[in-house]
């Protein structure tokens, strides 16, 4: 693990926008095709989550984020809150709905604060040459302890964000921790 995109999903590749903003009657039947067609373990997980994921997520922001893990040969941390209730393996199951579950690597510790849980995670991982952190949230001030590595994210990965990113794991911007 050289390179690694720590990954935020609320607001970066789930646009507020397009939460709740469909009702579930046809969530079951999709989670039912997508458990026969794509990864029998998503048969297990709520269909509102399933739908949401497979409708809702983004498409030019996973575009860009599978972009950079296949240009760059880095992989995911999840850095989310989501992490606080699902299992690493749940993750990955829900990523599958997407293609992007071999990718997710691991989840960043849960602590007291977001700079916290990334500075420990680098701490534990010190093989790691560049990393990027996918965040929409301002209130944890990760531009400021990881100003070479923070990608502020306003509701999705954009043109800007993408650039930014992958000038980040090329090498072009020094690797610092908070």
């Amino acid at each position: 693990m050289k390179k690694v995109i720590f990954l935020d999903i609320d607001g970066v590749v789930q646009p507020y926008a397009s939460m709740n903003q469909r009702g579930n009657q046809d969530a079951v039947a999709l989670r039912k095709r997508l458990s026969v067609h794509l990864n029998p373990d998503i048969a297990a997980l709520p269909a509102p989550t399933v739908r949401a994921v497979y409708e809702d997520w983004h498409k030019p922001s996973l575009e860009h984020l599978l972009t950079l893990l296949r240009r760059h040969e880095a992989v995911i941390i999840i850095s989310s809150s989501w992490r606080e209730c699902e299992t690493l393996h749940t993750l990955r199951t829900i990523f599958s709905i997407q293609g992007l579950d071999t990718y997710v690597a691991g989840t960043t510790p849960i602590l007291e604060h977001r700079v916290t849980e990334i500075s420990a995670f680098l701490a534990q991982n010190p093989a790691i040459e560049q990393f990027v952190i996918f965040d929409d949230d301002e209130f944890y001030k990760l531009g400021e302890y990881f100003p070479d590595n923070f990608v502020h994210c306003p509701d999705q990965i954009g043109d800007a964000q993408f650039h930014r990113a992958s000038q980040i794991l090329a090498g072009s911007t020094p690797l610092k921790q908070g």
